[in-house]
């Protein structure tokens, strides 16, 4: 191919990756408008405000007045506005909570880790700097002015754009990791589609909660692992480790959950470990491999990814057990210690939805059909893991389903283990979702080559795709917006 040719190639894959994120964008741009309040959002707020008022000392849902602030020139709008009390009462906001049966909340130290309050703290400080804070808690159902729409947009900018930001965000990194692993342009593209327009990823874009955030940042850990292929210095490998705990240390401190995928990823690295150690040699039960095993554990990665990650994070985790005296408190044991009863039905509409394991693994193929294909990449990570990981073609495989299965396994059983329940809510889920966008984009970019091989068609083939993407996307997005709309705090 000459140069000129690979140009025009290189540049047409360009544009049409910037008409994906326009499109992702597009798709997400609602979240300007509607309401904000419902649900966690209002906590989220809460915190933020508190941080700015008292920092981490008053990082709690007490001694916070709420207010309704009626938009002048559409008294259809109205907005919740936030402010502190002078001293340390319980406040309106759990006032509220207490008469719902979830007074579990009124606690000196909130549970939720403190970076997303700070990324909404600082975005305040930048966009709206002289206001309070305040996000819509009612809109108009019909149709309203420009200006007003405009107006109703820059009150609460601050606090909508962190999503949208996130969002769109992890389309471009998914993509990233998707090329990085498997040096497959398609597969890059592909993945992209399928994180714009999965409709978990478009509700949570107009939703001002953390999972996002730390979704944003978990990618950024596993593209910090580098070439899965090679076999780096160890210098490089230090670094590497360096950069994956930084980020992932960023992700615990939005999203404690997110614990779990500092798991997968130090499994992760020490399966490729092994496996460069084996070469060409089969696993076995000798002392040789034992040995292998256990060096595979004091590689340089490990001792900068742990170093890194302690530093980042434990600041946090020490004031959670200067408080606690646990370093992961849970609020709802103290839930089922007060004997508060949930009055809204919110918990028992949650667990009465199917065993996660089904929730999950055929819940979200049906909700967003091209997820199936992921599934066609089982026994290719199967091969893999049995064989260690000694080829290195197979390790992007066992990385992507390790990060799967590390949430919807572990994450699952740790649950039901301390008694918390109720974690059928797709967006505990949503970290996996860029491994399962990888895996079946890979797993679509197989049935184009082998429908190019039957038909002799590229065109059919590229066709296919198109069609299907496209089906696919318009089904997503329905459903998508068909909770935004509704207000769904449940997806």
């Amino acid at each position: 191919m000459s140069s000129v040719a690979l140009f025009k190639k290189n540049l047409s894959i360009l544009l049409l990756f910037f008409v994906i994120l326009l499109a992702a964008l597009a798709m997400r741009v609602p979240s300007l408008w509607i309401p904000h309040w419902r649900g966690d959002q209002g906590q989220y707020i809460i915190l933020a405000m508190k941080l700015d008022r008292f920092g981490l000392d008053g990082y709690n849902l007490r001694q916070v007045q709420m207010g309704e602030w009626v938009f002048p020139q559409d008294p259809r709008f109205k907005f919740t506005v936030l402010k502190d009390l002078p001293e340390d009462a319980p406040g309106s906001y759990l006032q509220i909570m207490k008469q719902i049966g979830q007074g579990y909340y009124d606690e000196p130290l909130h549970v939720r880790a403190p970076l997303f309050p700070a990324i909404l703290m600082v975005s305040h400080r930048i966009f709206s700097p002289d206001q309070p804070m305040a996000v819509l808690s009612s809109a108009a159902a019909s149709a309203v002015s420009q200006k007003v729409l405009w107006m109703v947009v820059r009150s609460q900018f601050w606090a909508s754009i962190i999503p949208i930001f996130f969002s769109v965000g992890i389309v471009a990194i998914t993509a990233a990791l998707a090329w990085l692993w498997t040096r497959c342009l398609r597969t890059a593209i592909y993945s992209a589609v399928l994180m714009a327009t999965n409709p978990l990823s478009i509700w949570l874009a107009h939703r001002v909660l953390n999972e996002s955030a730390a979704v944003f940042f978990v990618i950024l850990a596993f593209l910090a692992l580098g070439d899965l292929k090679k076999k780096y210095s160890p210098l490089l490998s230090a670094v590497c480790g360096a950069g994956s705990g930084f980020f992932i240390g960023l992700a615990v401190l939005v999203n404690q959950r997110m614990l779990l995928a500092a798991a997968a990823i130090g499994l992760i690295v020490w399966i490729r470990n092994v496996g460069e150690g084996l070469g060409s040699d089969k696993p076995g039960l000798n002392r040789r491999h034992a040995l292998l095993a256990i060096r595979a554990l004091t590689q340089p990665f490990f001792a900068g990814f742990i170093l890194v990650f302690v530093a980042t994070t434990w600041f946090w985790f020490y004031r959670v057990f200067e408080v606690y005296g646990d370093i992961l408190h849970q609020p709802l044991q103290g839930m089922q210690q007060g004997g508060n009863e949930d009055i809204t039905g919110w918990f028992a509409a949650v667990r009465a939805r199917p065993h996660p394991l089904i929730f999950f693994a055929v819940g979200v193929p049906l909700m967003f059909p091209l997820f199936f294909f992921a599934y066609a990449t089982w026994a290719r990570f199967w091969r893999g893991l049995t064989g260690f990981a000694a080829d290195p073609a197979s390790r992007h495989w066992i990385a992507l389903w390790i990060w799967i299965l590390m949430f919807y396994r572990v994450f699952t059983d740790i649950t039901r283990l301390f008694g918390t329940g109720g974690i059928q809510e797709h967006r505990y889920f949503y970290a996996v979702y860029p491994a399962i966008a990888i895996l079946s984009a890979c797993a679509l970019n197989g049935l184009r080559t082998r429908v190019m091989i039957y038909t002799k068609r590229a065109w059919a083939a590229s066709g296919l795709m198109v069609l299907l993407l496209t089906a696919n996307a318009a089904w997503g997005a329905w459903q998508a917006y068909a909770q935004i709309f509704n207000d769904s705090l449940l997806f």
